[in-house]
């Protein structure tokens, strides 16, 4: 999979259903925090590369 690829998806994954980012295989810390800070998470993967 290609980086670029995950973040846009981890990105709307975010948005639609927290739950989704878990399944998108981002990361065991996304899947233990709360939906909130997953969607903070996501802007701020988005900026950075």
């Amino acid at each position: 999979m290609h980086a670029r690829e995950n973040g846009a998806r981890f990105a709307t994954a975010c948005m639609n259903a927290g739950i989704e980012a878990g399944l998108n295989g981002t990361g065991p810390m996304e899947q233990a925090e709360p939906d909130s800070l997953r969607v903070v998470d996501a802007r701020e993967r988005r900026v950075s590369p």
